[in-house]
C-alpha cells in the first residue's frame, strides 16, 4: 500500500515542469479543451472559466511583458501543453484557455484527482496528494532562469524568482491546512482566488492607523496568508498613499515588496524585500505637515494592492492594474493614540 501511494506521488511531481519543457498530455488526437469538461461539470467548469488559471495567457500583465520578449521559457508555464505550442488555429483557441482541466488532470488516458464520482467513466487515479502544496510548486515555485537566445531554459540559479510554496512551508498553516484550504474554498473548488480578489486580500490583510508625538503611524499585518502578502509574481507590490486633498502634489507612499538587481553569472537576485511573511506587520510613520496644507485637512490613505509594475497603463488593458484594499480619512486629531505595544 505504502510502495503504491509513493509511486502515485511521484508521478504527480512530474506532472510539470517548473517550465524546464511544454507538457506532453499524450492525448494524440483528442479534443483537449475545457469545453469537453463543461457537461458533466459545470460548476468546476464556470469557476474555472472565472479563475486566472483560465487567464494564464491572456491576461494583461502577461501579455505586456510577454510581447516584449516572446521566450519559450514562458509559454512553458503560460500554455504549458504541447498541444498550445503547435501551429494552426485549433492550438491558438486553446492557448486561450491557458490553464485548462487537460493540464492538470490528464496523462494520457489516466485521469488524476482526489476523488472519484460513482459512476464516473474516467480512468482515475485517486491520491490525496493531488492539489498538495507539492502539487503547485510545479508551477508556482522556481528560481530565477538563465535563458539561451531562443528564450529557453538553459538552468535555475539559486535565488528564488517564486518562493510562494516555501513560504507557506514555513508559515504557520502548513501543518493544518493545504493550499487549496483558501484558495479553491467554493462550491466547485476551481476558483483559485488570489491577490485579484478584493475579498480574500481583506481576510488576508489588516490596516490600522493611528497617531504617536504629532506623527501619523500605519500598521499594515499580514494576519491570514498562509504565505507572504504580496507574493508570486516579481511586479506585485503594495503602496500605501497619503495625501490631503487641496495638495494632492504632497502625496507620500511606502512600499512593500521586492526589488532585484541582474547578476553577471545570469538571472537575478533580490535586493529588497519588505513584503510581509504570515503573522508579521510592517509600520510606517511620518509628519502630517509633509502633507501639506491646513493642518486641520482630513488626511487620506489608501492601501493598494498592484499587480505591474507600475499604478495605470495607457495601452488598451481590460483588467485593473491595481485594487484597492483599504481607504481611510481622517483629521489628524480624530486618530486614536498609538498603543504601547501591538498596533
Amino acid at each position: 500500500m505504502f510502495a503504491s501511494l509513493v509511486v502515485v506521488l511521484e508521478v504527480l511531481l512530474e506532472l510539470f515542469s517548473q517550465g524546464k519543457a511544454p507538457i506532453d498530455t499524450a492525448r494524440h488526437g483528442a479534443d483537449k479543451s475545457a469545453a469537453l469538461c463543461r457537461e458533466c461539470h459545470a460548476a468546476e467548469y464556470a469557476e474555472w472559466r472565472a479563475s486566472r488559471h483560465s487567464k494564464a495567457w491572456t491576461n494583461d500583465f502577461f501579455q505586456f511583458d510577454y510581447q516584449k520578449r516572446e521566450e519559450q521559457w514562458c509559454r512553458n508555464c503560460h500554455i504549458p501543453m504541447k498541444a498550445q505550442q503547435q501551429g494552426g488555429e485549433a492550438a491558438l483557441a486553446l492557448r486561450d484557455e491557458g490553464i485548462n482541466c487537460i493540464t492538470c488532470h490528464v496523462r494520457g488516458d489516466t485521469f488524476f484527482a482526489q476523488s472519484k464520482r460513482p459512476n464516473s467513466p474516467h480512468n482515475t487515479q485517486v491520491s490525496a496528494e493531488f492539489g498538495s502544496d507539492s502539487f503547485c510548486e510545479g508551477c508556482h515555485q522556481f528560481n530565477f532562469p538563465r535563458l539561451g537566445g531562443h528564450g529557453e531554459l538553459l538552468s535555475y540559479t539559486e535565488e528564488p524568482m517564486q518562493n510562494t510554496v516555501e513560504q507557506f512551508r514555513a508559515g504557520p498553516f502548513a501543518k493544518t491546512h493545504s493550499c487549496r484550504d483558501c484558495h479553491a474554498n467554493t462550491p466547485g473548488q476551481h476558483s483559485y482566488a488570489g491577490s485579484h480578489d478584493v475579498a480574500m486580500l481583506r481576510r488576508a490583510l489588516s490596516f490600522g492607523v493611528c497617531s504617536k508625538g504629532g506623527r501619523v503611524v500605519t500598521q499594515l499585518t499580514n494576519k491570514g496568508a498562509g504565505h507572504n502578502v504580496p507574493t508570486g509574481d516579481v511586479h506585485r507590490h503594495i503602496v500605501i498613499k497619503a495625501w490631503r486633498s487641496t495638495a494632492p502634489e504632497k502625496l507620500i507612499e511606502a512600499f512593500y515588496g521586492r526589488r532585484f538587481e541582474p547578476m553577471d553569472s545570469g538571472g537575478k537576485r533580490t535586493i529588497w524585500d519588505s513584503s510581509l511573511p504570515p503573522n508579521t506587520y510592517r509600520r510606517w510613520s511620518f509628519e502630517p505637515k509633509d502633507l501639506g496644507s491646513g493642518h486641520d485637512e482630513p488626511i487620506n490613505l489608501e492601501v493598494r494592492y498592484l499587480y505591474g509594475s507600475r499604478e495605470s497603463y495607457r495601452e488598451s488593458f481590460k483588467e485593473p492594474a491595481h485594487r484597492l484594499v483599504y481607504r481611510v480619512r481622517k483629521r489628524l486629531a480624530k486618530l486614536p493614540a498609538c498603543a504601547s505595544s501591538g498596533r
